[in-house]
């Protein structure tokens, strides 16, 4: 599946907004493609580009091997998901919405509880209200395909101290606790 583009009258596939649409103009007024362009030129980098030009570009790596694990439990849950119900059902629940965010919520509770496991799936309650999070934040970003989600305001850096850039420039870029 991907995003409907009513200018385009195109759904895109994941990964395709360099083809989103079929002219100049229709890229102008195209909300995925403007919303990607504005995302890459907030992001630009003044960086040496000669021998890979990826100045601006998302990083996935940040999530995928920063949070490596937690990404297999949240996996591990859409799978349960599938093999009780079917691949993508969660998109044709009706209300999904409210029994979502329930859900999210019966979840937390039980973590606030004590309890770390799902009873029934045996999965972590934590992947489960994840997987819940998601549904609604892509049925959120769905349901206004003309707001920009990937635009965000360049983050304070007044809380890097002296200190704390001269003890991550000594170990290499990595923080270390003393």
């Amino acid at each position: 599946m991907g995003e409907y583009c009513p200018t385009c009258d195109t759904t895109l596939a994941t990964g395709g907004l360099k083809s989103v649409c079929r002219t100049r103009e229709d890229r102008r007024k195209c909300h995925l493609h403007q919303a990607y362009t504005e995302m890459m030129e907030r992001t630009m980098t003044k960086t040496d580009q000669e021998f890979k030009a990826d100045a601006g570009k998302p990083r996935p790596t940040l999530l995928e091997i920063g949070c490596t694990r937690a990404l297999m439990a949240v996996q591990a849950t859409l799978d349960y998901g599938e093999r009780k119900y079917e691949a993508h059902s969660w998109q044709k629940v009706p209300g999904a919405q409210q029994r979502y965010d329930d859900a999210a919520r019966r979840h937390r509770i039980a973590r606030d509880m004590g309890e770390n496991h799902d009873r029934e799936s045996g999965l972590l309650h934590l992947s489960h209200e994840i997987i819940c999070n998601l549904f609604l934040l892509e049925l959120m970003i769905k349901g206004d395909p003309g707001q920009n989600w990937l635009a965000f305001h360049n983050p304070p850096q007044d809380h890097k101290s002296a200190t704390f850039e001269a003890e991550t420039h000594e170990s290499g870029g990595k923080y270390e606790a003393r």
